[in-house]
């Protein structure tokens, strides 16, 4: 099986990384990807990159820290600006 996965220099997609090159885990084919690699804002970027490459599945890593944080962010301000 052929995997992309996205976020590949982030924290989350690192430890996954380090987990399969640790457990030899060799049955599948793991793409790692960050954004100097691809833009995935860049539509002809994303085009390029599935291009003749047939992934079986794509693990999205992107930003997940960024969005849990807004989400908190964002919590707080309701509690504390009540109307």
């Amino acid at each position: 099986m052929k995997i992309l996965v996205t976020g590949g220099s982030g924290m989350v997609g690192q430890c996954m990384q380090h987990h399969i090159v640790s457990n030899a885990i060799g049955e599948h084919e793991f793409i790692f990807i960050s954004s100097s690699d691809c833009d995935l804002k860049d539509i002809s970027a994303v085009d390029k990159l599935f291009e003749n490459k047939n992934f079986d599945y794509i693990i999205h890593f992107i930003e997940i820290y960024n969005q849990l944080s807004f989400i908190f962010k964002f919590r707080r301000w309701i509690f504390n600006n009540r109307f």
